[in-house]
């Protein structure tokens, strides 16, 4: 090497786009962090059940986080003294199951994000059910059960009920992906040459691909009326997609954005189809359109940091704009960026973007293969094919050198634990996912405001020595693993003249708890292990909720196991940084899979304080509450309840003369 060659700080970066944010970490070769930011996502609630996240500003704060995080960055190794920073590689981790439909010509979203934890699809599911033979019609393929978890019945209820989405899959306009294949979309241009890839960890969580062939299943798409087309092609987790792209197609306006809350349309005539159904393995004709046919185009001229889009709405003229859609369905002008302006993705053109895992499976990779216990709760049991063994977590993971998967006979379901490169071999997993944990106590705050921030949550339950028989069922989207009850509805049961907001707080925590124990049984008997959740040594965990020492302390109670927690908890950005670090050689396979101590020093252990049966008595009361949870999905109003109903007209009565009504209005002598 010349001894004029320029020396860098080479790093790697992390995007993680999850529920209630999104962040993005910049690691060094040490897996030390150099910079972070995170930026709140806004949840939209058009109905009971329903949660839905604005594609854009999903992508606004992507924007935001990236360039902030690649500032402070820059500031950081210039104070200290390091070579200039060069960013080797980019990987992306997400919230899984979250649907959305955009077109390819312009790039726009047409209808909301479908958000993992939306229970719309519940009479959907139901429907599917009756006419496929069963909640498990499709676990021999695609190792799922029908439930309104997973994105196949969000992108079918999208489908029939908003006129944009059935006129663009109609059309072949439509792109239908998890969020990973839209940022993907968006980074590597968008409507102006954008990768429509999704990862196997996501493609696993769709309800339509095939565990062993690794594909998307024909009879399966056909029964959900999805053409191939409109979906991304699968990918492993550790490879070059594309590279960062700063398109003027992906650039926002710098004082805000188009937004698309809830463009709900009445749905299509029933006449048109029943839930749109066929046979299963009966390749399906297109839907129904709406009335709209494909959006303007997002084109636009470049300047100033913004790479040039070519025009992409067929009439050649370059004015695209970036649009809205009204309670109309119609598209509302929207300015674009000033021309003086950079795109935030600038200085990191030509970047590659090389790994990307579902959140949990991340988790899995950043914890260096010993899995974790994530503030979503997807606990699971690391083991190969043939030579089944537990470490630390309970993760069910096979080896797979091309024979079949066999899918769980019970409550859990067998994802991508990942697949590190194209040619190489696939790690599978047994998991079982409860939907409100760490949003529980979001909820507590943002919903009831019974606490001020999630730390208040930790105080106020310390303050109280139990919950004092108040018991919480958090079923605020129906129950997931190991139930699968969409028709369950959340309970607060026990509640006495003694009962205070502490004790409610303390019974969300406890919930929590209570929830990993019963989805860690279930898994056992799936895998059928020994008792004492197949012999676990001890739960790792991460994320926000583990910052929590209460609920770490319960949590070791009640599961009867050692519970550690790393001094950088943020795994799961950790095993997208690896993914892609991999990919590049920024890391060798033995330095991801024997490296994870670095960056994570200062393991806190949490010890049970209390006896087994004593965690046995709690438990069966827990039990008990849940079964009051079931079966009250009808207790929601009517979506017209609330309309005035005709009332037919009545004579008035004849009026009284003023004296006898005044009579009538005396006290008795």
């Amino acid at each position: 090497m010349s001894s004029n060659a320029i020396s860098y700080t080479e790093c790697i970066a992390a995007l993680d786009q999850g529920t209630q944010s999104t962040r993005v970490y910049i690691f060094d070769k040490e897996c030390n962090v150099l910079a972070s930011h995170q930026a709140e996502l806004p949840q939209i609630y058009p109905q009971a059940g329903w949660c839905e996240h604005d594609p854009l500003e999903i992508w606004r704060t992507v924007l935001q986080c990236i360039s902030q995080a690649w500032e402070s960055a820059q500031q950081h190794v210039v104070s200290s003294g390091r070579p200039p920073l060069r960013m080797l590689s980019l990987g992306i981790t997400n919230q899984r199951e979250t649907t959305v439909v955009w077109s390819r010509s312009t790039g726009q979203p047409l209808h909301n994000a479908i958000v993992w934890l939306d229970n719309r699809t519940s009479e959907l599911c139901e429907h599917l059910s009756r006419v496929f033979g069963g909640v498990d019609a499709f676990r021999s393929v695609t190792g799922l059960p029908i439930s309104p978890y997973f994105s196949a019945t969000k992108y079918l209820w999208m489908l029939e009920n908003i006129p944009q989405v059935a006129a663009a899959v109609e059309s072949g306009d439509a792109a239908v992906g998890t969020i990973d294949s839209w940022l993907i979309w968006q980074l590597t241009g968008g409507a102006d040459g954008g990768v429509h890839v999704t990862d196997v960890t996501n493609a696993s969580r769709m309800l339509l691909m095939d565990l062993d062939a690794l594909d998307w299943h024909e009879p399966t798409l056909a029964a959900f009326r999805c053409p191939r087309a409109v979906l991304p092609r699968i990918v492993s987790n550790s490879e070059v997609y594309g590279t960062i792209s700063a398109s003027a197609a992906t650039a926002l306006h710098s004082h805000g954005h188009a937004q698309y809350h809830q463009h709900y349309a009445p749905p299509l005539p029933a006449a048109a189809h029943a839930h749109g159904l066929a046979p299963a393995g009966e390749v399906l004709a297109a839907a129904d359109s709406g009335s709209t046919g494909s959006l303007p185009g997002l084109t636009g001229m470049a300047s100033g940091g913004f790479r040039a889009a070519a025009a992409a709405n067929g009439n050649g003229n370059g004015h695209g704009m970036h649009g809205m859609h009204g309670s109309a369905g119609h598209l509302l002008p929207h300015a674009m960026p000033h021309p003086g302006l950079r795109h935030p993705l600038s200085p990191l053109e030509g970047v590659p973007i090389a790994g990307s895992l579902g959140d949990q499976m991340a988790a899995v990779l950043g914890a260096r293969g010993r899995g974790v216990f994530s503030s979503k709760l997807m606990p699971a049991l690391p083991a190969r094919r043939g030579q089944e063994h537990v470490r630390h977590r309970l993760l069910h993971a096979a080896e797979h050198g091309g024979s079949a998967v066999s899918p769980p006979t019970t409550a859990c379901s067998p994802p991508w634990a990942f697949k590190l490169g194209p040619d190489k071999p696939a790690n599978y997993a047994l998991e079982g996912s409860v939907a409100v944990a760490g949003l529980g106590v979001s909820w507590l705050r943002d919903n009831l405001g019974l606490i001020g921030s999630a730390a208040e949550s930790e105080v106020l339950a310390a303050s109280v020595r139990d919950s004092g028989g108040v018991y919480l069922v958090p079923a605020l989207s129906g129950l997931l693993a190991p139930r699968w009850r969409a028709d369950a509805r959340g309970v607060l049961v026990g509640l006495t003249s003694f009962t205070t907001r502490a004790h409610v707080v303390r019974a969300m925590l406890e919930a929590i708890c209570f929830q990993t124990r019963e989805v860690l049984d279930a898994m056992r008997r799936d895998a059928e292990l020994d008792e004492h959740h197949g012999g676990l040594a001890a739960l790792r965990v991460d994320g926000g909720a583990a910052a929590n020492d209460v609920l770490m302390q319960m949590q070791a109670d009640l599961l009867q196991v050692p519970v550690l927690r790393p001094a950088f908890r943020e795994t799961t950005s950790m095993g997208a940084a690896l993914a892609a670090g991999l990919a590049v050689g920024f890391w060798t396979k033995e330095e991801v899979f024997s490296g994870g101590d670095r960056g994570a020093r200062g393991v806190t252990l949490f010890a049970p304080s209390i006896s087994s049966n004593q965690a046995s008595r709690r438990y069966a009361r827990w039990n008990k509450a849940v079964e009051r949870a079931l079966d009250l999905a009808d207790l929601a109003p009517d979506p017209d309840e609330d309309l005035p109903e005709e009332v037919a007209a009545v004579e008035p009565a004849e009026v009284a003369a003023p004296e006898a009504a005044e009579a009538l209005c005396q006290p008795p002598m």
